[in-house]
């Protein structure tokens, strides 16, 4: 895996980023390591992603839309550390969602989510590749936090 990351405010949490990589992203991926080795991650520190996205955190590739190998994940520069950990999980457990081709967005809109396609742009809260992201983010946190 080749992590880069950018716009940090500090090294304290540069670290922490790699650590949290390090220890999460092999977890979501167990059944196919192999994928990692192809796998580039920018993630940046983004002082404007709250006021233009109205989130915490965004993942997209960019790359090809059917084999996506290369991210970006975009962290809002306010979280706490403990926010900051659980977004950043958050936003791994879609790259994971990505790569294994559970999730795709296509160019004319749709999104297949594990063979079902949404035709719309559906409520970003209620779809099961967010409800799976919420649900996996906070049983991984606990995990690293034990680590």
């Amino acid at each position: 895996m080749n992590l880069k990351i950018s716009q940090c405010p500090d090294k304290d949490t540069r670290k922490l980023l790699k650590e949290v990589s390090n220890f999460i992203i092999p977890k979501l991926i167990i059944l196919r390591p192999r994928l990692l080795n192809n796998l580039k991650l920018h993630v940046k520190i983004d002082k404007n992603l709250i006021t233009t996205k109205q989130a915490y955190g965004i993942c997209y590739y960019t790359d090809n839309e059917y084999l996506p190998r290369n991210f970006t994940i975009r962290l809002a520069d306010t979280l706490r550390k403990r926010e900051l950990i659980e977004t950043y999980i958050h936003e791994l457990i879609h790259v994971k969602q990505y790569i294994l081709s559970e999730l795709k967005n296509y160019s004319s809109g749709k999104i297949k989510w594990k063979n079902k396609l949404y035709t719309s742009n559906p409520d970003k809260i209620t779809t099961p590749w967010e409800k799976e992201a919420y649900r996996m983010s906070e049983s991984l946190y606990n995990k690293y936090y034990r680590y």
